[in-house]
């Protein structure tokens, strides 16, 4: 990723701060992709990288009974989080953290299911499957969303929005090719 303009992320938290979800989905898309990981334990341990405020970390919290590490480098989204696991009386399930996920300092093969909605890009995809990997148990889940052009040719003031924030997007044979490279997988559904 391009290091955007020093302007950029104080116009980018400021405009997005006060959302209840910072990213992509819902609690039904949520439960549709959670779904699809059916060999996760009855009470997995969950980290969902790049959480922001925690929208989809309290979606997780309510479709599964395990525990979640909620990681974001933003603290005052991890503060947030932390005043509504609190209020909701969640402090025994959710961790909010702090940190980076391209270095998590989180031990390896920890986690049933590794989450990220619409995060992922910001240490590049390649980097980000290679985390993840790490942090997997054998036979765990890593279920994430990825912006992807859907055209070859996507229109020049378009891809221009995206040159600095993700010049590395591609197309989804390209996100498929990536995890194939990464991660050791049965197969696609």
């Amino acid at each position: 990723m391009n290091e955007p303009s020093s302007r950029f992320r104080p116009i980018f938290f400021e405009l997005y701060e006060s959302l209840p979800r910072q990213g992509p989905g819902n609690r039904a898309c949520a439960a549709r992709a959670l779904a699809l990981c059916r060999d996760l334990p009855p009470a997995p341990a969950v980290l969902d990288l790049g959480c922001s405020v925690g929208g989809q970390t309290l979606h997780l919290a309510e479709l599964t009974s395990g525990s979640i590490v909620a990681l974001d480098s933003h603290a005052p989204s991890i503060e947030r989080l932390r005043a509504t696991v609190a209020v909701r009386g969640l402090a025994e399930r959710i961790q909010p953290m702090v940190g980076d996920m391209a270095a998590p300092g989180l031990p390896p093969a920890s986690f049933d299911l590794a989450w990220s909605e619409g995060a992922l890009y910001n240490i590049g995809i390649d980097n980000a499957l290679r985390v993840c990997g790490g942090l997997l148990r054998a036979g765990g889940c890593l279920a994430f969303t990825d912006a992807v052009w859907l055209t070859d040719n996507p229109p020049s003031e378009v891809k221009a929005s995206f040159e600095d924030d993700y010049p590395t997007m591609g197309r989804i044979p390209d996100v498929l090719t990536a995890i194939e490279r990464s991660i050791p997988f049965d197969g696609l559904d």
